[in-house]
């Protein structure tokens, strides 16, 4: 067995032009080429190690990672993303890292997701307090999507109150605890993408604008429907008006 050895990071270096570097095989098919063959079929094995030391003590935040660089429009090479695994407890035999990806944004390079020494993984936040934990203070932090850009259902959390509100691609809503200024969560559901403005004092409310079904698992039904002169309605599965009430009165 042999040993190179380099002490000058700024002018000892190994160049190769216009080949592959292979490592554990006698024939690379790319750039660095790294391959460790044995008779295990079940386990798992490392073939690359990427280590950090300090001549100091190690701390959280002491990390190490992979840079991933590209040439731009201009000819200059920049730092497009990267990888960090970064020690959030350096103490002996109780340490916690993180494993966070960055990718650049307006030139600078930012911090997309991170997954924690918990297991939690957040997304525009770095410190998730759930499983997945999603943070984006614009826009809907989660959208489901069936047809790229037409047909898909969002989920936004509103600033300061928490309310969730539930928009499809339609334009309509379910929103839940709304409005803002009562305590206790209500169930609204609208047509379009705002809702009727109600002053109700307490939650546990079902708000429905337009009308609401009542039906059995035979797909019979009564329909209940608010007019705009203030009447209720109650119609049958045949269109027929069954019950009407005006001020309260049948």
């Amino acid at each position: 067995a042999g040993l190179i050895g380099f002490t000058d990071a700024t002018t000892d270096y190994i160049y190769f032009s216009n080949a592959n570097v292979g490592i554990g095989t006698t024939s690379p098919d790319r750039l660095l080429h790294v391959e460790l063959s044995s008779t295990a079929t079940s386990d798992v094995v490392y073939t690359q190690r990427l280590s950090r030391i300090t001549s100091d003590t190690a701390a959280a935040g002491f990390g190490t990672g992979i840079e991933f660089e590209l040439e731009n429009a201009s000819g200059t090479n920049r730092v497009a993303s990267a990888i960090q695994s970064v020690w959030e407890d350096a103490a002996d035999a109780t340490e916690d890292a993180s494993l966070r990806f960055l990718t650049i944004k307006n030139g600078a390079l930012t911090e997309a997701m991170r997954i924690g020494d918990n297991g939690n993984i957040g997304i525009g936040t770095t410190t998730p307090g759930r499983k997945l934990d999603v943070l984006d203070a614009s826009n809907a932090q989660l959208r489901l999507t069936n047809t790229a850009g037409s047909v898909y259902t969002e989920f936004s959390v509103a600033a300061v109150t928490g309310n969730l509100t539930v928009s499809l691609s339609t334009g309509d809503n379910v929103i839940f605890n709304k409005p803002d200024s009562i305590t206790g969560a209500n169930l609204w559901v609208c047509k379009g993408s705002s809702c009727s403005e109600l002053s109700l004092s307490d939650g546990g409310n079902l708000v429905v604008e337009r009308g609401m079904f009542l039906a059995d698992p035979s797909g019979n039904y009564f329909q209940m429907l608010a007019t705009s002169d203030g009447e209720l309605w109650v119609y049958d599965a045949s269109g027929d008006a069954v019950l009407i009430f005006d001020d309260g009165t049948p």
